[in-house]
């Protein structure tokens, strides 16, 4: 989470920095979900600026809630869809990229089928 320790957060951040002028553009990095769900608001306001790359790059990592459990990962597919969701609707032609990890101990077929189905299924 960008900034707790200098009280200051990535869209403040990302303002401050389009507020800029000059002719270039801005690639956000990875976020998580956890920290992504907080700022989200704030966030997609950011991303409103031409400065910045309509990308979400969110690791979920499995779409399996027992799975991002075991994982000890703080989200879960409900919250991953609604970051995914509020994207795509405030920018439809936005690009996607997410981190996927297959064969985690525990994960069974059923895990699977459903990481595989999220991946497939539009976005």
């Amino acid at each position: 989470q960008y900034g707790l320790d200098k009280g200051i957060n990535l869209p403040a951040l990302l303002e401050r920095i389009t507020a800029i002028p000059g002719d270039f553009r801005l690639r956000v990095g990875m976020m998580n979900p956890t920290s992504t769900l907080g700022i989200l608001d704030e966030l997609l306001q950011a991303y409103s600026s031409e400065k910045v790359y309509k990308v979400l790059h969110l690791p979920i990592q499995s779409a399996s809630d027992k799975v991002l459990e075991k994982m000890r990962r703080k989200h879960t597919m409900e919250q991953a869809n609604f970051i995914v969701e509020k994207f795509r609707d405030t920018f439809p032609e936005s690009t996607l990229f997410t981190d996927i990890i297959v064969g985690f101990p525990g994960e069974d077929e059923e895990d699977f089928e459903l990481t595989l189905d999220w991946i497939l299924s539009p976005r």
